[in-house]
């Protein structure tokens, strides 16, 4: 069962990160003409991973009190992780003929729990009580 303040911390989480699909997706559109898909997609994630450790990081897990560094390393090493993982699920839907959109989406669905765990317990550790 989850606590109250579990299920604020997952809401948090979120929040910051459907602001970080915004970004990541807002700075692709901008930047994929002028200087190519790839790098584009490049931009748009470190500009939204960059986004999401800093709000995480404060907002979602209070634990701008512990040192950033280490908690930055972790952090990236879990993004990449989960981000080659979904994108294994997505070429693997889309085999299966799922439209790209559609295993997309669900990729991103299927990593987004261990995602959050991996954060909550290891890159940002339990939070500080009281």
């Amino acid at each position: 069962m989850t606590t109250q303040p579990e299920l604020g911390v997952a809401l948090r989480y979120a929040a910051v990160g459907l602001v970080g699909n915004a970004i990541a997706l807002g700075v692709f559109a901008v930047l994929a003409d002028s200087i190519g898909v790839s790098a584009a997609a490049t931009l748009s994630f470190i500009t939204a991973l960059a986004h999401n450790f800093a709000w995480n990081r404060s907002w979602t897990f209070d634990a701008a009190h512990l040192p950033a560094i280490p908690q930055a390393a972790r952090f990236v090493i879990v993004q990449v992780a989960f981000l080659l993982v979904s994108l294994g699920i997505l070429h693997l839907l889309i085999a299966f003929g799922t439209d790209d959109v559609v295993a997309q989406a669900l990729a991103m669905v299927a990593v987004a729990v261990p995602n959050f765990l991996s954060h909550r317990w290891w890159s940002f550790g339990a939070p500080r009580s009281g």
